[in-house]
């Protein structure tokens, strides 16, 4: 009788750790924010506009969701628009950049106030506001002043 009851025991022992697991794989994939066990990064944008399956990967996470109209962008925060889809992002300056299907884009971190984006593939344009834009791509780096307006393709 006392083996049964150490069985059953170690059989409860071992489910709760697995529900413990299991719970913790599900915050490292939520696309939640503060409040959901994911720290929150600063703001950095908004979404204005996405068409077409647009994806978000917020930051500190592993998971892709689908992209909204009006969602808060943060840094850290990735977007993929795949084919045949569009988005918009309006930044807390004014900057609108515009991302072509195919692109993959990062939020990095902003550096003095200025803001910046990684495109990873695909193509970008935009109107740059009152902050400008560092924009990073894999050949290099392009400081784009305030008021000015750009198209870069990878």
């Amino acid at each position: 009788m006392t083996v049964q009851v150490l069985a059953e025991k170690d059989l409860w022992v071992a489910g709760a750790s697995a529900l413990v697991a299991a719970a913790a794989l599900a915050l490292a994939l939520s696309p939640g924010r503060s409040g959901e066990g994911v720290p929150t990064t600063p703001i950095a944008a908004s979404v204005k506009h996405a068409t077409g399956g647009v994806k978000v990967r917020l930051a500190l996470t592993l998971g892709w969701t689908g992209a909204s109209r009006w969602v808060e962008v943060h840094e850290g925060d990735a977007f993929f628009v795949p084919p045949g889809g569009e988005a918009t992002l309006t930044f807390t300056d004014s900057t609108e950049l515009a991302l072509d299907e195919r692109s993959l884009v990062v939020i990095e971190r902003s550096r003095s106030g200025v803001g910046s984006v990684t495109l990873r593939q695909g193509s970008v344009w935009g109107r740059v506001g009152s902050g400008g834009l560092t924009l990073q791509t894999p050949a290099g780096e392009a400081r784009l002043e305030a008021m000015t307006e750009a198209r870069v393709e990878i």
